[in-house]
């Protein structure tokens, strides 16, 4: 059964994935420890000691009497060094270190390891010249650092980590081996359908790319192997070859015969296609010819085609206008709706959404994808996230106002439907509120239909629908500074009915640490297109203070990327 999360993270106690290692153990037990102390020679914080009772402790040996020692193993004393070498400064020779893991000043041991395949070729040519140096702790046997042939060192650090929910930790740099016994506990988690597992495969995945990709292999996936996968799914879309391809079926297709389809060029059609392959968006099946994927079946639904045209076409170029936005403005940070790095790649001094509106087509690829950002992640209305039934239902009273939820900037409407559809017996209206754009579409459907009733509303304009249960705001404020925030959330505050309406906010909550990349890049988005900011929590709660509401409680789902809070009037 999935469960809910508050937002402040449980603590989280466990071991690495190497803590089973045996460790050296006494073998004394004839030692009878003295009242007296160690010898002048070696002061107590001179003793480096074998002892696993920690740092500090001193060997048996040193507090017993040299007749006393007769018959037993002899422990010479080692004097700490008068300095430790910092981790990412080791050099080519062991070098005394305050080990992270075991918390022990203790010497490192080295290793050197060829990089694949490229060692083999090399060894008897240039010996060396491609072997990575690897730092071990000698007391603790974790590896604490190394230093690539081509590069620095990296520093490895413990990771705090639970056997039940492993990946819910600091991701500091890991080495291979550690982030793959992460991935077998994750995938264990994953077949038993534990909440959060598919997210901590995703992330430990990207880990132990990093690990494993060298500095140059990076550049190149970044600089070009990424970029050329955008351009190729975009091409894709005009000539529709993800339907060509899906409708081939199981035997798939030759590139020749998707030219002949599309018109295009064999050739450029085949050198697309091999590297979408490459790239895990379609299969191959033989030379030149390719089968359907998952995704790219699923890249032949329109919602996911209209994603693909509005990230490349829209997001994609206020992206590349960046730096040399920013090198324009000596790298002040934007905060203006018309002068930002959107505006720069696009030529317009309009507002993101008012220069949607001027374009129709790019604002239905929006709207349609919006629709679909969200497909297949956890829902603010799916059991265990958010107790509908038990927020909102129980005490709904239809003689205070028949509107159950309002959902101010709703877009199409996709929330109140999973909302209905997720919790058929929810009584009351409820009410989707948007742009007259917006709304000119969803209005007849919504007739139709019955899931909801479809206004169009400013909501920078007094709330017309008055003591609904709840007011419900789905990734509306990060798209606005703190002073527009306010004024919507001002431009509320008079509808609610204290002590009965409820005011949701459906939001990323960005974590002062360790945040996923869905949301650092949920952040950069607003922020290259209207100057916004994903915000923390302290943010939230300071923004809703001067509104005059507070904060009941903020519910999460186990590794997913939005929270919803629920407040109510102070």
């Amino acid at each position: 059964m999935e469960s809910r999360q508050h937002q402040d993270a449980p603590s989280r106690d466990a071991k690495s994935p190497e803590d089973g290692i045996d460790q050296p153990q006494p073998t004394s037990p004839l030692w009878k420890p003295l009242p007296t102390a160690p010898p002048k020679e070696f002061p107590p914080d001179m003793i480096q000691s074998e002892d696993p009772a920690g740092p500090g402790i001193s060997s048996p040996a040193a507090t017993l009497a040299p007749s006393e020692l007769k018959g037993q193993p002899m422990i010479t004393p080692v004097p700490n060094p008068a300095t430790v070498t910092p981790l990412q400064l080791l050099g080519d020779s062991p070098q005394w270190i305050d080990c992270p893991f075991c918390q022990r000043r203790t010497q490192t041991v080295l290793s050197k390891r060829g990089s694949g395949t490229q060692a083999l070729l090399m060894h008897f040519l240039l010996a060396g010249w491609c072997e990575n140096v690897y730092y071990t702790c000698s007391n603790c046997k974790h590896t604490v650092a190394m230093r690539p042939h081509d590069g620095p060192v990296q520093v490895f650090g413990p990771v705090q980590a639970s056997q039940t929910d492993i990946n819910l930790v600091a991701m500091t740099f890991l080495p291979p081996t550690d982030v793959l016994a992460r991935l077998q506990t994750a995938g264990d988690n994953y077949a038993s359908g534990k909440p959060g597992a598919r997210e901590q495969l995703i992330d430990l995945s990207y880990a132990l790319i990093s690990s494993l990709e060298l500095p140059s292999e990076a550049i190149q996936r970044m600089g070009w192997a990424e970029p050329a996968r955008t351009a190729h799914c975009r091409i894709a879309v005009d000539l529709d070859l993800f339907e060509h391809i899906r409708d081939s079926g199981s035997q798939g297709i030759r590139a020749a015969d998707l030219a002949v389809k599309t018109g295009a060029d064999p050739v450029l059609i085949a050198r697309a296609l091999k590297h979408l392959a490459a790239m895990k968006v379609v299969g191959e099946n033989g030379a030149d010819s390719v089968v359907a994927t998952p995704l790219s079946n699923a890249l032949t639904e329109p919602r996911f085609r209209n994603g693909i045209i509005y990230t490349h076409d829209v997001a994609g170029p206020s992206f590349r206008a960046l730096p040399e936005y920013l090198r324009s403005t000596r790298y002040a940070l934007p905060t203006s709706l018309t002068d930002g790095p959107f505006q720069a790649a696009h030529k317009t001094q309009l507002p993101f959404f008012a220069w949607l509106d001027q374009n129709p087509p790019y604002l239905e690829a929006f709207n349609s994808y919006m629709s679909a950002y969200r497909a297949g992640k956890p829902a603010w209305v799916d059991p265990g996230f958010y107790p509908v039934e038990e927020r909102l239902a129980a005490g709904y009273d239809s003689n205070i106002s028949e509107a159950m939820l309002v959902d101010v900037g709703g877009g199409m409407g996709h929330d109140l439907r999973e909302l209905r559809a997720k919790h058929p017996s929810l009584p009351g209206k409820l009410i989707l509120q948007d742009r007259p754009e917006v709304i000119s579409t969803v209005g007849k459907e919504a007739g139709s239909t019955g899931v909801f009733e479809a206004q169009a509303h400013d909501f920078f304009t007094p709330q017309p629908v008055r003591h609904a249960r709840a007011y419900y705001l789905h990734s509306v404020l990060h798209d606005w500074g703190d002073d527009e925030c306010l004024r919507i959330l001002e431009q509320l505050k008079p509808a609610l009915r204290p002590g009965y309406s409820r005011l949701l906010i459906n939001e990323i909550i960005v974590p002062d640490r360790d945040a996923s990349w869905a949301a650092t890049s949920m952040d950069q988005l607003v922020f290259v297109l209207g100057a916004m900011r994903e915000r923390t929590r302290a943010d939230w709660e300071a923004i809703l203070s001067r509104a005059g509401f507070g904060i009941v409680q903020v519910y999460s789902f186990k590794m997913g990327m939005e929270s919803l809070i629920e407040a109510e009037i102070l």
